[in-house]
């Protein structure tokens, strides 16, 4: 944490309460689209690890990357190519959980 937040009041407890009401009220309204999920999902998962990694010299097949994806062995990747992508499907996956931590702070 990049600073200790001071102990709330019971003034500021109270406040959270009624936005916390307010939220309640309003749920309807803030409504969070679900995160995506099946074939579409996976595919643009896929084209971010191609994309990314190109960058960096690994080149890699959309069929390749797909499989890194589903956790599967891909079929025409040497080796340094397929740890690239799985540290970066590794490291996006953990990004994407981290964002919805309540503990976590940037």
């Amino acid at each position: 944490m990049l600073f200790t937040a001071p102990t709330p009041t019971d003034r500021d407890l109270a406040f959270l309460e009624e936005i916390s009401e307010y939220r309640s009220r309003l749920r309807w309204q803030l409504h969070e689209p679900k995160r995506w999920t099946g074939s579409l999902r996976r595919l643009s998962f896929a084209r971010n690890i191609q994309g990314s990694n190109s960058i960096e010299g690994f080149v890699a097949g959309l069929d390749d990357a797909a499989a890194v994806v589903a956790r599967q062995d891909p079929i025409s990747l040497d080796e340094a190519t397929r740890q690239a992508l799985v540290g970066y499907r590794e490291a996006m996956t953990y990004v994407l959980q981290m964002s919805d931590d309540d503990d976590f702070n940037y």
